[in-house]
């Protein structure tokens, strides 16, 4: 008995110290790589793609593994790269040519692609990074207006922030006050890649007094851009896709006043009707709102009226704007299909989108008139 207890204590201490010798194999081989790895590598923060006389252009923006920007050559500002190819794959492997780094795209914060790209078509872009394991699938994706893509990448914060930061951190800031829509590169892909939806993108600027702005939206049919939603536009989409989180409404008035009223909850539902062969969606959408500004002497009742009809006329321009470019951006297919499976058809779809008719019922509820220091 006595011997069978010893074997035991001596098999576990053999375990226990082998489990020690493995772990001080492993701890020094493990963390972070050698300082001279990590100086090898390019992390890249955002990319540019644009195109150029004889193809593609890239543009990416490098940052330090510490958070700060590398510097040029000139020991000034941040460092953006360039590489030009007749292909995506050509342009990226040239960009690297030009430095003794390696790209690492684990890091990667936005995707930028120029209007100009865009509205030729985005299919080899997508092609392109969908094949690229190393590209996340929680980066953002955003469109360049007009020619702003470089004034975007080199674009310089008197803060010291990084480029690529502060456009996420605008990009935030405008998403959580329901100005812009949040897409990733995962969502791209399966906007694109489904029939029944259509892909839009959030927009990006440097205005002239040199200001990042992300506020307008690029809608697509396929993979080509065909139009750019309008602030307001903006906002009736993202009442259509149940994406309001807060912000500010400010309407007009019948006196030429103004009035703010805060957004504190929306709900959506939409529901597909047939009508002697016409597809009819009904639209219901309740909020609550809470004045944050008026001068105005309308009462509680005629405020919710007037928000209502605000919300109900923005919202139509938004649907109009789909019809008009036959572009189902809005939704309004997958959410067809999902009531009607038996019945669904795509090309039959396309040709009916242009026609459908809504009916748009808004409820507002203004709960709050804020607090008023006499």
């Amino acid at each position: 008995m006595k011997k069978m207890i010893t074997k035991r204590v001596k098999k576990r201490f053999r375990q226990i110290i082998i489990l020690f010798l493995t772990i001080g194999m492993i701890i020094p081989t493990s963390g972070c790589w050698s300082r001279r790895e990590l100086e090898d590598l390019a992390f890249v923060l955002a990319m540019g793609i644009d195109k150029d006389e004889d193809g593609i252009s890239i543009l990416a923006h490098i940052g330090q593994e510490g958070g700060g920007d590398m510097e040029d050559e000139e020991g000034e500002g941040a460092m953006v790269l360039e590489g030009e190819g007749q292909t995506i794959s050509d342009a990226f492997d040239n960009l690297f040519s030009k430095s003794n780094k390696r790209p690492f795209l684990d890091h990667m914060k936005v995707i930028i692609i120029s209007e100009d790209l865009a509205r030729e078509g985005i299919e080899p872009i997508m092609d392109f990074f969908r094949r690229d394991i190393r590209v996340r699938g929680n980066t953002t994706v955003m469109i360049a207006k007009e020619d702003s893509l470089e004034e975007v990448l080199e674009f310089e914060p008197d803060l010291g922030t990084q480029p690529a930061l502060l456009l996420e951190e605008t990009f935030r800031y405008n998403w959580e006050r329901s100005r812009v829509f949040k897409k990733d590169f995962f969502e791209v892909v399966i906007d694109v890649l489904e029939e029944d939806r259509e892909l839009f993108l959030p927009m990006v600027d440097v205005s002239e007094e040199e200001q990042l702005i992300i506020s307008d939206t690029a809608v697509f049919r396929g993979y080509e851009m065909v139009e750019e939603l309008n602030n307001k536009q903006n906002l009736g989409l993202l009442y259509l896709r149940s994406e309001v989180r807060h912000g500010t409404l400010t309407i007009e008035t019948d006196e030429d006043e103004f009035v703010s009223l805060r957004i504190e909850d929306t709900d959506l539902e939409i529901t597909p009707l047939e009508d002697e062969g016409q597809i009819v969606f009904h639209i219901e959408i309740d909020q609550e709102l809470a004045i944050t500004e008026s001068s105005s002497q309308l009462s509680i009742d005629e405020l919710e009226e007037l928000a209502s009809e605000f919300i109900q006329l923005t919202v139509l321009d938004t649907i109009n704007v789909a019809k008009d470019i036959e572009s189902d951006f809005l939704g309004f297919g997958s959410i067809y299909r999902r009531a009607n499976p038996q019945q669904w058809d795509l090309q039959q779809w396309l040709d009916q989108f242009p026609e459908i008719e809504v009916i748009i019922d808004v409820e507002t509820n203004i709960k709050s008139t804020g607090q008023i220091i006499a």
